[in-house]
């Protein structure tokens, strides 16, 4: 739910964006999109990832990274203590 009207509030300044010179307009649409969570943008996905081998090739690599950094952040959050602080 956060996630979508942060999404969705990028997506709002990336338009104004557009047409202010001092936001960056593409930046914050690209990022909007990316976090809102919307049946549309699965089957855009869909669609591109089965027609283009360059964009299946992005999301594959994209995939490892995210995969990559999930196990660093797991590893990283085992022995802190509820502070936060690492545990001796």
């Amino acid at each position: 739910m956060l996630r979508n009207v942060a999404g969705i509030l990028l997506v709002v300044l990336g338009i104004l964006g557009l047409f202010l010179p001092f936001l960056q307009g593409i930046l914050f649409l690209v990022i909007g999109l990316a976090l809102i969570d919307i049946p549309l943008k699965r089957r855009i996905h869909d669609r591109l990832h089965n027609r283009y081998g360059w964009y299946r090739r992005i999301a594959q690599r994209h995939h490892q990274v995210r995969e990559r950094v999930q196990r660093w952040w797991t590893r990283n959050e085992r022995g802190r203590n509820e502070d936060g602080a690492r545990e001796p």
